[in-house]
């Protein structure tokens, strides 16, 4: 539901618009998660693909998007957003996946919640008891917003979710930076 740097809308095209999937500060787009159609069309796609795919042999999971919406301050205030409503999607929807796949995977990449970045901690209480995973998507140990906000996370939620870190291709990433030198980039 989120998709980066001039890629097409991510989201079916009955859910393009303006309600319900809004560009992104980094010229992608993103569904408007906390917008309760977003909400109900998500959870019943999560549901179908649970009752197709849940327990095939070659299925280890569903990954969820990261939690950063990147949407400007505008969009937000055009959209509904506030942190409350936002933490009560992420609860519903995380939860939603964790119902629809009761034998696989979940993965819930958490990295921001825009306004009050202490709420990602309520969502993993929530969904804790349901067995889902969190980790976030960003393995970038000199990054000073993740040392500060998200890393920690990982520590005050050791021993009680289960975590996973995730290494994606660095095509993001300035040409000149480079893992080389970390051994231990996940703490879990």
């Amino acid at each position: 539901d989120k998709s980066f740097r001039n890629d097409p809308p991510p989201t079916p095209e009955y859910l393009w618009g303006e309600q319900y999937t809004r560009p992104t500060r980094n010229n992608g787009y993103t569904a408007v998660r906390y917008e309760p159609y977003v909400i109900e069309r998500f959870s019943a796609l999560l549901a179908a693909l649970g009752e197709r795919f849940d327990s095939h042999p070659n299925l280890e999971g569903v990954a969820l998007q990261e939690s950063a919406l990147g949407f400007v301050r505008s969009i937000q205030e055009e959209t509904g957003y506030t942190p409350e409503r936002y933490r009560d999607a992420l609860i519903e929807i995380v939860q939603n996946a964790a119902d629809s796949f009761p034998t696989s995977q979940v993965f819930w990449y958490m990295n921001f919640l825009s306004g009050k970045q202490a709420y990602l901690a309520d969502v993993a209480e929530a969904v804790a008891p349901a067995g889902v995973l969190m980790g976030g998507p960003d393995i970038l140990p000199d990054d000073h917003a993740l040392q500060k906000h998200v890393y920690p996370l990982y520590d005050q939620f050791k021993g009680k979710i289960r975590l996973f870190c995730s290494a994606q291709n660095s095509g993001t990433l300035p040409l000149n930076w480079s893992y080389s030198g970390y051994t231990s980039l996940c703490r879990v």
